[in-house]
């Protein structure tokens, strides 16, 4: 898989492109919904899945500790 990195004045912007033998439906369910979130990536939980919204990356480190991403 390969990326492309696209600097910002206020950050960095990293895309994936990666074909899935899945439906565009399905692909989105695994990824915008916590159920089917935690199955692949237990480190995220969605909070505000709307544009600006917030993602919390849980460290799973037995203390509760996260960091929001926006």
């Amino acid at each position: 898989m390969l990326a492309t990195i696209k600097k910002h004045s206020d950050c960095h912007v990293v895309t994936y492109k990666r074909p899935l033998p899945h439906s565009i439906d399905t692909v989105w369910k695994a990824i915008t919904t916590n159920e089917n979130l935690q199955k692949w990536m237990s480190n995220l939980e969605i909070i505000d899945l709307r544009q600006h919204g917030k993602i919390h990356f849980n460290m799973n480190d037995g203390t509760d500790t996260y960091e929001e991403i926006a």
